[in-house]
């Protein structure tokens, strides 16, 4: 929009400088939101690598346990407890073989097998219970970490993709800002007549020649 009473030369700087403030205000408001950004993003990074840290430490331990328990109850199987426990079986076996019309006697033998063997379970258990303790606190760990790591994350990226198109639009921006604060540049020299030889001192020489010559004619 023109300015009533001014030239096109003023109403040209008008302009120029409503330009300039324009560029100014939109450039510090960039870079006051970039600001912004870097402070958002420099705990949302902390935050991200701890969870990673957290979460490859916590998979870790569910992958052992995963793979330790099983072991640890074939080893008590086949240890001690399955050395007690056959054993007993073949007492009962045996009672069984030696006097087969007690039954009195067989069942008695049989409740006692049946009750080691749950007292041996009962010891596995309690053997492997803090193992699996431990084993599903890591499960709830790798859920929750995750969890954490991946908000963290996604939140980091909106911030970076929001970080990276201001910049384009700064650089834009400081890019014209720069063009627009440039000198102007200097006219173009006119194109004037090319210079001639100057003919004065060449006319004057001619005119001494003839002088002497005639005084010459004269002389003779």
């Amino acid at each position: 929009m023109s300015t009533p009473g001014l030239t096109p030369a003023q109403q040209q700087e008008e302009e120029l400088f409503q330009r300039r403030r324009t560029l100014f205000e939109q450039i510090h408001r960039i870079r006051t939101r970039i600001n912004e950004i870097n402070k958002q993003m420099a705990p949302l990074n902390i935050e991200v690598q701890v969870a990673h840290i957290k979460l490859q430490a916590d998979r870790a331990r569910v992958q052992y346990f995963t793979t330790k328990i099983p072991e640890l109850t074939q080893e008590l199987m086949e240890g001690n407890f399955e050395s007690e426990y056959a054993i007993a079986l073949s007492a009962y076996e045996n009672y069984k073989r030696n006097k087969p019309d007690d039954n009195e006697g067989i069942r008695r033998e049989y409740t006692s097998l049946l009750k080691l063997n749950a007292k041996l379970k009962a010891q596995i258990k309690e053997i492997l219970a803090p193992r699996q303790a431990e084993a599903a606190q890591a499960m709830e760990n790798v859920t929750k970490y995750k969890s954490i790591h991946d908000s963290a994350y996604d939140r980091l990226q909106d911030l970076e993709l929001e970080k990276y198109d201001l910049e384009q639009e700064l650089q834009a921006l400081v890019a014209e800002d720069t063009a627009l604060n440039q000198p102007p540049p200097p006219p173009p020299l006119g194109r004037g007549r090319r210079p001639r030889r100057s003919t004065h001192n060449k006319g004057k020489k001619r005119r001494h020649s003839t002088h002497k010559r005639k005084k010459r004619l004269m002389q003779n």
